[in-house]
């Protein structure tokens, strides 16, 4: 159903991330989902993920701008900010993959004047002073801040001393459709996403060991997949593993009996809300904001993270029940529709842009003029 967003309504989506993730995901099927009428434009500093995200959109302007070296690189900064004013924007999105990222895309929609709205994605940690300096003062400058859980939310108020009137909570959606029209595999335990440590591949491997009778199935690329590989052939289940790499959309691949989500730091993974769309139960780590989608024992399975005994344990609870897995299965199918599509997600993003377009701009003129813009941006900003 459209949404009352004014036609003349144009939304840039800035993302700085080089590799397409779980954020670049959940912003490609929002840009997928907008009311038709909202004109977009995807600027990134990766040619492969601009590409990855418009094509959802295929009427949607793309543009690539250069990596912005760091707080000084100020011709860049400002090539960001032209890029946004020629596109035209009445609002900025700029995909943060963590709280402390995002931070040159804000200031160069300060720059150009254009409203700007921070979606934060995940909570890691910053060793790095200066990025949380400038991360922290230049993100008090956006209209609003957006948390896809409550936990991102909570920290977004800690970490970055936001007012909590400040920020708006929209949880992550995925396309509503019918489960796969195949048979459930029996004894295939799926892991899906990037092989990374915050993902806790290695703790899956290694719960291998504890299910004999079980087949993993791990979906997926990135920096630690040949770690993980060296890792099942040295417990010896390499046998029982099938890595598969990346796949645009996995569930046409596999129809396994459980997912498994073993991550050590999860804000809101996609992949639980497709697996709730597939009606597949999960199994997964009891962490950050992964309990605001899996209802222990009634749509899934939370063990204590770090713990592959106890990981194995709710693998086989429903493993060796496929009556109460298929129930719960149903369950989170039920619960996606209800609370976890991508139009919902849509409507209250395309509520939230209309809200800030309209909103006053004073403050905004007056912290890009003048000093802001001779003192130099990021000095300013890191010294606040």
């Amino acid at each position: 159903m459209p949404s009352d967003t004014s036609p003349a309504l144009r939304v840039a989506f800035y993302v700085d991330s080089p590799e397409l993730g779980g954020s670049e995901l959940m912003t490609r099927e929002l840009l997928g989902a907008l009311d038709p009428a909202i004109a977009t434009v995807v600027i990134g500093v990766d040619a492969a993920v601009v590409d990855a995200l418009v094509a959802k959109r295929p009427r949607s302007g793309a543009v690539v701008v250069p990596h912005v070296r760091g707080r000084h690189d100020l011709a860049t900064i400002r090539k960001h900010a032209r890029a946004l004013r020629t596109a035209g924007a009445d609002v900025v999105h700029v995909s943060q993959r963590h709280l402390w990222s995002g931070q040159y895309g804000v200031v160069a929609a300060l720059l150009a004047r254009i409203p700007v709205v921070g979606v934060a994605h995940a909570v890691f940690p910053s060793k790095n002073r200066s990025q949380r300096l400038l991360t922290t003062a230049v993100i008090r400058r956006a209209d609003r801040v957006v948390g896809v859980s409550h936990f991102v939310a909570t920290a977004l108020e800690r970490e970055l001393h936001l007012a909590a009137s400040r920020i708006a909570v929209i949880p992550n959606g995925v396309p509503d459709r019918p489960p796969a029209p195949r048979p459930t595999q029996p004894n295939l335990v799926a892991a899906i996403g990037r092989c990374a440590h915050e993902k806790g591949f290695d703790i899956l491997i290694q719960a291998m060991a504890f299910l004999p009778t079980c087949r993993l199935a791990l979906v997926g690329d990135g920096a630690e997949r040949e770690a993980l590989e060296a890792q099942a052939r040295a417990l010896g289940v390499d046998d029982r593993i099938t890595f598969f790499g990346w796949h645009d959309d996995p569930w046409a691949l596999l129809r396994p009996a459980v997912l498994a989500v073993p991550s050590r730091r999860d804000a809101a993974p996609l992949v639980v809300i497709e697996a709730m769309r597939e009606g597949v139960p999960v199994v997964a780590s009891r962490v950050d904001g992964i309990p605001e989608l899996v209802v222990d024992h009634e749509t899934g399975v939370l063990v204590d993270p770090e713990d592959p005994r106890a990981l194995a344990r709710g693998i086989d609870e429903l493993i060796a029940d496929p009556a109460r897995a298929g129930a719960m299965g149903a369950a989170a199918r039920r619960r996606m529709r209800s609370g976890f599509s991508v139009e919902a997600m849509a409507r209250r993003y395309e509520a939230l842009y209309g809200e800030v377009a309209r909103g006053d701009t004073a403050d905004r003129a007056r912290w890009a003029s003048g000093s802001f813009l001779h003192a130099g941006t990021c000095e300013l900003v890191a010294s606040q």
